[in-house]
């Protein structure tokens, strides 16, 4: 693998892969979220990432759940991670705290523009 796919990487299973989706800047909003959680929260959100790639489903819906149109959202106590399906890959597009019943205003949007920028810069490749 080269240096951006190695950075790019968060796990790969028997089923496919996880991956942080990156923006038209060359930026991985969902890295530098993951990276800004503790240490345990990592593992739990890493857990959960691992199962998936494994797996290529979560059945529980208090891990892993439809948000709106192509976007998904892992799902760990508070911490959301936005995503979204390309093939056999998973892409967290940014993460963020919920801390109220609804998606906070604006990361839905946030999530489909990082998708349509990321697949934009893959578009006639892999990911």
């Amino acid at each position: 693998m080269d240096g951006l796919a190695d950075r790019r990487m968060v796990c790969k299973g028997t089923w496919g892969v996880v991956e942080y989706a990156m923006r038209s800047n060359g930026s991985l909003p969902a890295k530098e979220f993951y990276d800004s959680c503790m240490p345990k929260d990592q593992a739990r959100a890493l857990a959960l990432f691992q199962r998936m790639a494994d797996a290529g489903r979560i059945v529980d819906d208090r891990k892993f759940k439809h948000i709106k149109d192509q976007i998904w959202e892992f799902k760990y106590q508070q911490l959301r991670f936005p995503c979204f399906q390309h093939g056999r890959c998973w892409l967290l597009t940014h993460g963020f705290r919920k801390k109220s019943p609804k998606w906070p205003k604006g990361h839905l949007e946030r999530a489909l523009v990082i998708m349509r920028e990321h697949l934009a810069s893959v578009e006639g490749g892999a990911t």
